[in-house]
């Protein structure tokens, strides 16, 4: 560049800037003399900051006109002050190399040199290329191309019998035969693949004529319809025997899926990235290593570092048992059955059920699906192996060995530390600890605390994330601060000492069986890393749990108990609704609650202390503290050299009064856009399938953001309505602005299909429905739980009336609550709205309520049971000056009533107002109490008042303890819930879950589909006047029972919503191209002469066969109503292949009469197709074996289209009556 900075600013709008436009969307890579100095107080020697310099100027004109380029050498070296240009006078780093951010991760070295010949030092930039030099043999997987055949199978069945049977004896022996076993049977899965390669005899000749007969059909040969539907029979059979029966099978596996989501459609849905190749990485002393054999010897190394043994103190480890010996213990008969050594087939059973699919083997290459496949041969050798292995205290030889891969994670790619491992683990082996896992589940709450929320049965990460919301503003009400301290431990999982784990176990009482066999799989752990396909040789790992093994996250739950239980003898905590809280947990994130920012020394006391003895470190670069509550101001920036913060996120959400949510959005929708147009790209795949796939795909982290933060904004949530009717509707990205026909409403899309919907969630209300759920938590769980203690607290805190949540039932939402002049905060008002967006609560139960001395408990407000006609929201508003004096219950309203009446005035009515109404200033007039009184007992229902009274004077005889308020809840919410016309029966509080919440929440759209579709649809069938909508909604249901591609199905769901792009619904004046009008889905379906080809050969096959004394009508194909004599099963594939059939006809007419002249005779050609269509899609279900079993009883020979070949043992198509031969 010149030296004149003017020149320069002008080089650089002038060359520069066009040039980089130029190559937009491609990455840049720039080296050069520039010239300048971008930050001279480091880039230049000796010049003086804040002097001005010509550089400044000319480094803001770069960064304005360039911003997507960056100093690759000031990235890397943020402070380093080095140079490039010397001279006697002056020193400055002129020379540099820029790029686009994204090549950065790409970049292994930017240096500058020291030998040189001239006055500029050479500066140097590797990069790394985005392939390895080489690739590597791998290990030997096991291939399972022959499930698809069934002779192979057997084949595989027979050598495995056979195997077993040589099985020694002798437990030791079978140890030792284990792994030549593994090693034989991954080499006959190779041999039956290589078989299965080789039957493709057939199916391409098959093909071949198949695809002449469709060629002459087209060109007017009717005659070969029969023949095509012969050849198709032939093709299916051709391709049973050859590799094109995989096909087939994956077709089946995706027809029994419904596309809904499942292994495959994640694969096909998965971002593509080469994060498994290593191009080159660096050595520990700098050089950059591209062997894939140095390669690996290097991720193993790094890795085995992190997992070496820890340092600790035995004094730091006794302190630390000792303290968690004093509190929980698992109970004898639990520690025992949990170490039974003898495994049951059972188990094995549970377990391979159990585990997630798609798992990539261990060494072995031997994946759970293989095992699975052969489960009943297996699980009882499994058991044996397991007993054997238990009893004799040996394992198998490399049983527990394991094969670490990589993924890229960010930054630099040549250095290991951006990678994270995968530990490839062995089948057997975690099935052995999937075995122990299922065992130790269950005896987790019995041992782990509740502050815990990670893996014990029924807890729940949100518990955590509502505890830290609700937190501060309980704080704050009470003019109170605390600290939280959001606590990272270096490689938590991969620095645990061993030795210190297995005597936490031993505290907390598991028992030796089990402790036996955890230190047995824990021992002489070693690891091979695989990088690139070369392995390198194995690595001892003496520290840590196995991640990838299914026990290891609930052994570090002993770890996380150890911490809780320290800091809990340490002190550590704040006093929060009346429980001391000491931390929040779930697995290894912690967060620590301290009163204040003066407790941090005996915190970080308290870490040293248990880092000592179990060698988990904080990380204090990524160790942060939150003030929460009433802050103080004027704050350190660092204590104790952890940062003090304004916000922290955690656990997937960001907490602190800085904090933001909808900032989040744009990025989240962005993701949820990228995964939708993936979606969209998919071929053949149907609205349903589309619309299964928006529901799952690339929205967990937008529905969990919502979970906990509340609903989208409402420009977020009408651009992801959008954009999902966009991809169901017309499988468009959502970035794709080709204009096409929008056939359904985006509310007409959500909802299963059986419903008439089309599978798509319903956004508003599924996000609604999880905040019911958490408003129902915080109703029905324990009181103990940290975060429904915090959130009641803060309850009664906002409102006089919330002794119990269940006023959250009643109370109008976006109101203050009685009582207060304030709305909730965010995390109850949340879950406010979503409990009364639900409909009204009612008592469901079978039984009439039985009322006893527990109505004397029975809390006065909030109660469902004391709405009436004159009161129906309850009588929390009409009485708040009972709350705001503190009567709660009706005992105590009782109790009053006895005082009042006891004290006629002056001294005595002034002791009751002062001891028993909080000197509340309504009730400092006795008349006014009285009066107040009684029209309060007059309100409540008599018989619960006459049952409090029998219960308050038992108390005064002394034969009965007082009641508590959990007995009369527990009388109470057992009873309530739904009983509501989209739930099958009614649905009680306690089994309420996000899906029933979402259908309570849509039944408006359920009435609005039957009005707008389902009714006049079903008077266009012929349905009957009075509810035309009710046979619609049966055919549905009934049609979407049929097992068969939903490509098949969707046509006809068009044609219910009216959403097929015809003229009429275009509103077009045109007629359809057979010239006929109007061009409505009637014509289309029905009357256009292509429709009734398909009508006539359906017609056709049942006059021949004596079955339609009436011409067929609309309702029989449009209502899928059989004919007599025709199976209804069959009649409901009928109906599909036909709808399915007029559609291929209206579409392919469509596109012919686009073609440019000559147009061949429309009507004719489109006719023979669609005719040709109908039979091929029966032949088809045929072929994918759909028909059920069940129906072979009622398909004798004869019986029209589908019919059962005894001889044969299969269903077959029957020809065509018009092409029968002659008797």
């Amino acid at each position: 560049m010149p030296n004149d900075g003017t020149q320069q600013r002008q080089f650089i709008a002038a060359q520069l800037a066009p040039l980089a436009a130029a190559a937009a969307g491609r990455q840049l890579l720039w080296g050069g003399d520039f010239n300048f100095a971008p930050q001279p107080h480091l880039d230049r020697l000796g010049h003086v900051a804040g002097v001005p310099h010509a550089d400044v100027g000319t480094a803001q004109r770069w960064r304005d006109a360039l911003p997507g380029l960056v100093d690759v050498y000031r990235v890397r070296h943020p402070g380093r002050r080095v140079f490039t240009y010397v001279n006697p006078h002056s020193a400055s780093r002129l020379d540099r190399f820029y790029s686009s951010p994204a090549l950065l991760p790409h970049i292994a070295v930017c240096s500058v040199r020291d030998r040189c010949l001239s006055d500029h030092r050479p500066v140097s930039l590797t990069l790394v290329g985005l392939l390895p030099s080489g690739v590597g043999p791998g290990l030997r997987r096991a291939r399972l191309g022959f499930f698809s055949s069934p002779a192979l199978l057997l084949q595989m069945t027979a050598w495995l019998t056979a195997q077993l049977a040589e099985a020694p004896a002798d437990d030791l022996a079978f140890l030792l035969w284990w792994p030549p076993f593994k090693r034989r049977w991954l080499s006959k899965c190779g041999e039956l693949h290589a078989a299965s390669r080789l039957m493709a005899q057939g199916a391409e000749a098959a093909g071949d004529q198949l695809a002449g007969l469709h060629m002459a059909l087209d060109g007017g040969d009717d005659a070969v319809l029969p023949a095509i539907i012969a050849a198709r029979q032939r093709f299916v059979e051709a391709a049973a025997a050859s590799e094109a029966e995989a096909a087939t099978r994956r077709r089946q596996q995706w027809l029994h899926a419904g596309e809904r989501p499942s292994k495959p459609l994640t694969r096909r849905l998965r971002s593509k990235r080469s994060a498994g190749a290593v191009p080159a990485l660096r050595s520990a002393g700098g050089d950059l290593l591209t062997s894939g054999t140095a390669c690996a010897q290097r991720v193993a190394r790094v890795f085995a570092e992190v997992s070496a043994q820890p340092a600790t103190a035995p004094a730091a480890r006794q302190e630390v048992l000792q303290h968690l010996a004093a509190g929980r213990h698992l109970a004898g008969e639990q520690a025992d059955a949990l170490g039974v050594p003898a495994v049951a087939a059972p188990e094995v059973l549970r377990a391979l059920r159990t585990a997630p699919p798609g798992r990539s083997p261990g060494h072995d290459g031997l994946p759970a699906e293989l095992y699975r496949k052969f489960q009943g041969l297996l699980a009882p050798l499994l058991a044996r192996l397991f007993t054997a292995v238990a009893e004799l205290g040996i394992l198998p030889a490399r049983f527990h060995e394991g094969l670490i891969t990589v993924i890229y994670k960010s930054g630099d790619r040549s250095e290991p530390a951006n990678y994270r491992p995968i530990t490839l683990l062995c089948t057997d082996y975690r099935l052995l600890t999937k075995v122990l896992a299922l065992r130790l589940n269950p005896c987790l709450d019995s041992i782990i605390d509740r502050e815990q929320a990670a893996f014990v049965p029924g807890r729940h990460i949100g518990e955590n994330i509502m505890a830290l919301q609700c937190l501060p503003h309980l704080l704050r009400g009470t003019a109170a601060s605390a600290v939280v301290v959001f606590c990272d431990f270096r490689k938590a999982y991969d620095t645990i000492d061993r030795e210190f784990l297995f005597s936490a176990m031993d505290a907390l009482g598991v028992g030796a069986g089990f402790l036996t066999l955890t230190r047995l799989l824990l021992a002489d752990t070693r690891s091979r890393a695989m990088v690139n396909g070369f392995t390198s040789t194995p690595a001892a790992f003496l520290a840590g749990v196995r991640q990838g093994c299914p026990l290891a996250p609930l052994l570090y739950l002993f770890i996380a108990q150890a911490l809780l239980q320290l800091l809990k003898a340490r002190g550590i905590g704040i006093p929060v609704a009346g429980q001391q809280l000491t931390a929040l947990q779930y697995a290894d994130d912690a967060q620590a609650l301290l009163p204040s920012l003066g407790a941090v020394p005996s915190f970080l006391a308290a870490m040293d202390t248990f880092g000592a003895a179990t060698g988990q470190r904080l990380n204090p670069a990524k160790t942060s503290l939150l003030p929460i509550g009433d802050v103080p101001a004027g704050l350190p920036a660092v204590v104790h050299g952890l940062r003090v913060v304004s916000q922290a996120t955690s656990l997937g959400v960001t907490f602190g009064a800085a904090a933001d949510p909808a900032a989040r959005w744009p990025a989240l929708m962005a993701g949820v856009g990228c995964c939708f147009a993936r979606i969209a790209s998919l071929p053949r795949f149907s609205a349903f399938g589309r619309g299964f796939a928006t529901a799952a795909y690339g929205v967990s982290k937008l529905l969990y953001h919502a979970e906990f933060t509340g609903h989208p904004p409402e420009q977020h949530m009408a651009e992801l309505m959008r954009v999902t009717a966009k991809v169901v509707d017309r499988g468009q990205a959502p970035g794709d602005a080709t204009r096409k026909f929008a056939g359904l409403a985006g509310w007409a899309l959500a909802g299963r299909p059986a419903d008439g919907g089309f599978g798509a969630l319903p956004w508003r209300e599924h996000i609604t429905s999880r905040h019911a759920w958490w408003g129902l938590q915080l109703l029905l769980a324990p009181a103990a739980v940290p975060w429904v203690a915090i959130a009641r607290a803060l309850l009664r805190r906002c409102a006089d009336t919330a002794v119990h949540p269940m006023g959250l039932l009643l109370w109008p939402a976006g109101e203050p609550p009685p009582g207060s002049i304030a709305q909730l905060p965010p995390p109850l008002r949340r879950l406010h709205a979503g409990l009364r967006s639900l409909p009204p609560v009612a008592d469901v139960a079978e039984q009439p309520l039985v009322l006893g001395p527990w109505c004397w408990a029975a809390p006065l407000w909030g109660n469902l049971y004391f709405c009436s006609p004159n009161f129906p929201t309850g009588i929390d508003h009409d009485f708040i000056d009972f709350s705001a004096a503190g009567v709660t219950s009706l005992g105590q309203l009782l109790h009053l009533e006895q005082a009042v009446a006891a004290a006629p005035g002056g001294a005595a009515y002034a002791l009751v107002w002062t001891t028993m109404l909080g000197r509340y200033a309504a009730f400092a007039s006795r008349f006014y109490a009285v009066e107040r009184l009684a029209a309060l007992l007059a309100a409540l229902p008599p018989a619960w008042v006459h049952a409090a009274r029998a219960a308050a004077a038992e108390l005064a005889a002394g034969l009965l303890q007082p009641p508590a308020l959990d007995d009369a809840l527990a009388m109470l919410l057992p009873r309530l819930g739904w009983a509501h016309p989209a739930l099958p029966t009614p649905l009680l509080l306690s089994s309420f879950t996000v899906r029933h919440g979402t259908s309570l929440l849509t039944s408006p759209t359920a009435t609005r589909r039957a009005a707008q579709y389902f009714t006049p649809f079903g008077l266009l069938a012929g349905a009957a006047a009075p509810a035309p909508a009710a046979p619609v909604q049966a055919v549905l249901a009934r049609l979407w029972r049929v097992r068969w591609e939903n490509c098949h199905k969707e046509p006809f769901w068009r044609l219910v919503c009216d959403a097929v792009p015809t003229a009429s619904r275009l509103h077009m004046d045109q007629p359809c191209q057979c010239g006929g009008a109007p061009a409505d889905r009637r014509h289309h379906f029905w009357t256009c002469p292509v429709a009734r080809g398909v009508v006539d050969s359906i017609a056709g096959e049942l006059t021949a066969r004596q079955l339609l004394p009436a011409p067929l009508a609309a309702a029989h194909i449009w209502l899928a109503a059989a004919p007599a004599g025709v199976y209804g099963g069959v009649w409901d594939v009928v109906s599909l292949a036909a709808v399915a059939a007029m559609d291929h006809g209206r579409r392919r007419m469509y596109a012919m009469s686009l073609a440019p002249p000559p147009v061949p005779p429309l009507v004719p050609v489109c006719l023979r197709s669609a005719r040709a269509r109908f039979w091929t899609l029966l032949t088809d279900f045929v072929a994918l074996r759909c028909a059920p079993a069940s129906w072979r009883a009622h398909l004798p020979p004869g019986h029209p289209f589908i019919y059962f070949d005894a001889a044969a043992a299969t269903f077959k198509v029957a020809l065509p009556a018009a092409a029968a031969p002659p008797l």
